[in-house]
């Protein structure tokens, strides 16, 4: 005796309807994982402490920012050189 199921018509189109919305779903929490990822690398790059200069090279750079003929201040240029040896800033 064969068994036969039937699963009536509106039963079968929640059926789909839920498994396209999760779906759905999977794909924007692969999304939110691989967006995650990259703030939490971000967080880790900007949360590490520089290593400091040698002094050596602190004065490489104030001698740069003095002989530079189109620094406006040479105190904002050390400073940009500065920021740019240090990788902060813009």
């Amino acid at each position: 005796m064969a068994s036969h199921i039937t699963i009536p018509m509106a039963r079968l189109i929640e059926l789909e309807t839920a498994e396209h919305e999760r779906d759905i779903l999977r794909t924007e929490n692969a999304a939110l994982k691989r967006e995650a990822h990259t703030w939490s690398k971000a967080a880790e790059h900007y949360a590490k402490q520089p290593e400091p200069l040698d002094p050596l090279d602190v004065e490489e750079l104030w001698d740069v920012a003095n002989a530079d003929p189109y620094a406006d201040e040479v105190h904002h240029e050390f400073a940009r050189l500065l920021q740019r040896k240090l990788g902060i800033g813009g």
